[in-house]
């Protein structure tokens, strides 16, 4: 896939539905904004009431990470309107992408839920959404839709420690033996306490991509660092001074 081709196939998705997608913007040209950066949709100027979607530089990360390693499984949790969902889709299409979403983030959660899995299905993407909470409706819905196997798991949803936490231990014993977790707001929302939790419970590596506008976590399998690290090291500051 070329560069962009996956971001671009996913704006025109929307506009075909008249809406419009707003990311990547510089908060010091909007007034300090902090979320700026990040997706949200719009439709006849208003913008649509869900949580907001990775910005275009996660995008990147996720590109970037897909072009060296290739998933059979992805989960997330957490599809607002299905920004993350559809691009990891697109992205790997080769993947079966589901999204676990409880519909209650904003007005216009419940219809996030169904304009993404109906944009899926005319676009032939092999990625659903289903409707539930985590950590109590993670088990059935990964042996269900999964297989019972987790490749590559996006963590996106209510952005506090003990829910980061929460939904980290749900997913873990369905982990494949090589996998890769990203964590959504982790510096934006203070959640790198929990981050720290569960990097002690692992031998897996565990960084802060500092060169995110939220500041995502990611944890990976020992195994993949070889394939993997290149990319991560692009998306790591370790001192914002230098």
């Amino acid at each position: 896939m070329r560069p962009g081709q996956a971001f671009r196939r996913v704006v025109d998705m929307y506009r075909a539905r008249g809406l419009a997608v707003r990311t990547g913007l510089n908060p010091f040209h909007f007034n300090n904004y902090r979320d700026a950066p990040f997706t949200a949709l719009y439709q006849g100027g208003r913008m649509l009431s869900t949580g907001g979607g990775i910005s275009l530089q996660e995008y990147y990360v996720f590109e970037c990470l897909l072009d060296v390693w290739t998933p059979a499984n992805i989960f997330v949790i957490g599809n607002a309107f299905g920004w993350s969902t559809l691009l990891l889709a697109c992205l790997a299409p080769q993947a079966r992408a589901v999204a676990l979403d409880n519909g209650v983030e904003g007005d216009d959660a419940r219809i996030g839920i169904d304009l993404t899995n109906a944009m899926a299905t005319e676009q032939r993407l092999n990625a659903a959404v289903v409707f539930g909470r985590s950590p109590q409706d993670v088990p059935g819905v990964v042996t269900t839709h999964l297989g019972g196997t987790i490749d590559l798991c996006f963590i996106d949803g209510l952005h506090t420690n003990d829910q980061q936490l929460a939904d980290y231990l749900a997913i873990k014993p369905f982990l494949a033996r090589d996998h890769i977790i990203l964590f959504h707001d982790v510096v934006n929302w203070n959640m790198t306490e929990s981050l720290g939790q569960i990097a002690m419970t692992t031998a897996n590596r565990t960084h802060i991509l500092m060169r995110t506008p939220s500041g995502m976590g990611i944890q990976y399998t020992p195994g993949l660092h070889d394939v993997v690290w290149p990319v991560i090291d692009m998306f790591i500051q370790a001192d914002p001074k230098t």
